[in-house]
């Protein structure tokens, strides 16, 4: 194990002021407690000259005394901070407990000068170690630098002389030997507790007042054991000159302070620094990275002021929290935002390093963060629809607002602008299949253009238009105006669906409209009359077809009565033969564009059926002596059974 003390001489043009209170007499010798970096006033011999060994003698020293707290072997690496060999280093042990003023003779000496060691060494280092013999070495070119190690016992102490000849710069000691093991050589040096920076607040710019007394206890609490003093330099910390007093005003801002903890008993000291910092009165703002933004997006509230300056902020009136300002001045806090957000401060303060508020001021400094809530997006459509039909999907969303979106998947995407009412459709003309859309998004295009992802499908589903048969004309046989039975004809118009739905209207604007359907029976209202027929797919759904119907009232042919035929029977047994045309032309009367038929029975003629097919020239009675057959007229070309039935009586 190795313990290294650095020690740094700071070699002064003018000495004499200080001369009696530098570390290069015995009287005024460092002591070293453990590892610690060291520098010094201290420069020439002197106020005496103790040294006249090895060939060697002061020119340049520092005394260093060690207390000896472990048993073992002691030695040390003596490394100038200049690895020039002109940076020449020698020194003096002299015995156990010796007394500066009867020092006696040193045990221990180096005095070699390693620029003149032939060959050359590699460095110009010098000490104390385990694998050299000689206890002294030098002057000049005699040995390289180290002597034997010594063999130390607790309760020891010694002091060493140590000097710089030629070349300039600090050195380190590296101590080795078996007495740093475990605890150390050394007795352990007094705690130092490191406060950082010490701070006070001031309205008189970089000037501030500080009370030096009142940190000895933050630094360590034991102020019976320990002595605390303070010095504007190290140097001056580890002579022990030009000590501070317990109230100062400082020279600089920052400026720098070292503390010298000596233990009282050991005379182990440890030094220690800290920054005295003066403040103004704190003050602290906060602004906002954006102040109208999205839901969602991400907000910097940067908070500025006084460097380390601590601070209390609320959001949205909830409790303080507290933050503090870093040495640029600056805090910052990141976050998604997702409604309208406000930060307040309340206060700042300057909070020394034992946690006490040195100053603080009150504020009320805020910020603001408006959130950009966009109006739902809304949209429907006029599904279902029949083929050939328009499809609309109707949006409401922010005004003026873009929607995007896309139909039956087509690659790209298309745009809608809104307008001011937030309203606009979308119109697919024609369909005729099923039809799918997707709205993709809506983006305001208003700052701070806030978009949201809406992605939702949709489909227009397209029903087909029912299959309607066109319905034969109607014709009824009546003087006037004629009664009609308009549902026998609802079979025939929907090919037997039964799901549909059959209404007739008179008028076309009505059927469309799907209003004013009649009733069946219906009497028409003229003699030859066209009736409307509206058909409905089902009763849900809006796919509607139409057609016509004629219904046509025809009145009854105005005919002759005939006079009977008589013929004789030429066997005397009741029957004969007549020409029944001879009463047919009596019936027409010498009308045209009638038809006239010949039945055995009445109802045969009136519904024109069952005629007789033989010659009705030379028509023989079927019943003896006195038969009725019956003459049916109808109207040439016609369908309908409007019919005169006249009586024939034949008479044999």
């Amino acid at each position: 194990m190795k313990r290294i003390i650095v020690l740094s001489l700071f070699l002064l043009l003018c000495f004499n002021a200080i001369a009696q209170t530098q570390p290069n007499d015995c009287a005024n010798a460092i002591t070293i407690c453990g590892n610690g970096s060291f520098s010094s006033n201290a420069s020439g011999i002197g106020n005496v000259q103790e040294v006249n060994a090895c060939g060697g003698s002061e020119h340049n020293s520092i005394w260093l005394k060690i207390n000896i707290a472990q048993a073992g072997t002691l030695g040390f690496d003596l490394i100038p901070n200049d690895p020039a060999l002109t940076a020449d280093y020698d020194f003096w042990v002299f015995p156990a407990n010796a007394t500066c003023g009867s020092l006696g003779s040193p045990i221990r000496c180096a005095t070699t000068a390693p620029s003149l060691v032939v060959p050359t060494p590699t460095n110009n280092h010098t000490g104390m170690k385990g694998t050299i013999l000689s206890t002294s070495v030098g002057p000049g070119a005699n040995g390289n630098g180290y002597v034997f190690w010594l063999n130390v016992l607790p309760g020891q102490s010694y002091y060493i002389a140590i000097d710089r000849p030629g070349g300039d710069g600090g050195f380190q000691l590296n101590w080795t030997g078996s007495a740093t093991l475990g605890t150390g050589a050394f007795p352990q040096p007094p705690t130092a507790n490191n406060l950082g920076e010490v701070r006070t607040c001031s309205n008189n710019p970089n000037v501030g007042i500080f009370d030096l007394g009142a940190l000895k206890s933050q630094i360590n609490p034991d102020l019976v054991n320990k002595t605390i003093n303070f010095y504007n330099t190290q140097a001056n910390a580890i002579d022990g000159v030009s000590q501070l007093g317990n109230i100062i005003s400082n020279i600089s801002n920052p400026q720098q302070i070292f503390a010298k903890v000596t233990d009282n008993i050991t005379g182990c000291f440890t030094v220690t620094d800290f920054n005295l910092v003066v403040y103004p009165v704190p003050n602290v703002d906060v602004s906002a990275s954006s102040s109208n933004v999205c839901p969602g997006d991400n907000v910097i509230f940067t908070f500025t002021g006084t460097p380390n300056a601590t601070f209390n902020y609320s959001v949205d009136g909830a409790a303080n929290e507290t933050a503090v300002l870093n040495a640029a001045g600056t805090f910052t806090i990141s976050q998604p935002v997702l409604a309208n957000t406000t930060y307040t401060l309340s206060n700042a303060s300057i909070i020394n390093s034992g946690g006490v508020v040195v100053c603080s001021q009150a504020l009320t400094d805020s910020v603001t963060v408006t959130v950009n809530i966009m109006t739902p997006l809304q949209f429907s459509s006029n599904t279902p629809i029949c083929v050939g039909q328009d499809g609309i999907i109707t949006l409401t969303g922010p005004a003026n607002a873009v929607v995007t979106y896309t139909i039956n998947g087509t690659p790209g995407t298309q745009n809608i602008t809104l307008d001011a009412a937030g309203t606009n459709t979308i119109t697919i003309p024609a369909l005729i299949s099923n039809t799918n859309f997707n709205i993709i998004s809506v983006t305001d295009t208003a700052a701070p253009f806030c978009s949201e992802i809406i992605n939702t499908p949709g489909t227009i589903v397209v029903n087909s238009l029912p299959q309607v048969t066109a319905p034969q004309p109607m014709h009824i046989c009546a003087s006037g105006l004629g009664i009609f039975d308009l549902d026998t004809n609802n079979a025939v118009i929907s090919g037997g669906n039964t799901a549909y739905i059959v209404t007739y209207h008179l008028t076309s604007g009505d059927a469309a409209l799907g209003i004013g359907a009649i009733s069946s029976p219906y009497q028409s209202i003229s003699g030859n009359q066209t009736v409307y027929v509206r058909v409905k797919s089902s009763a849900t759904s809006n796919c509607i077809n139409f057609t016509t119907l004629d219904i046509i009232t025809r009145p009854a042919p105005v005919v002759s009565p005939a006079t009977p035929l008589e013929a004789c029977a030429n066997n005397f047994d009741g029957f004969s033969f007549f020409n029944l045309t001879t009463a047919g032309n009596e019936i027409l009367n010498g009308q045209t564009g009638l038809t006239i038929t010949y039945h055995l029975t009445e109802i045969g003629a009136d519904f024109g059926t069952t005629p007789i097919t033989t010659d009705v020239t030379n028509f023989q009675n079927t019943v003896a002596y006195t038969q009725t057959v019956w003459a049916s007229v109808i109207q040439s070309g016609t369908t309908t059974n409007c019919r005169t039935v006249v009586p024939i009586q034949l008479i044999v």
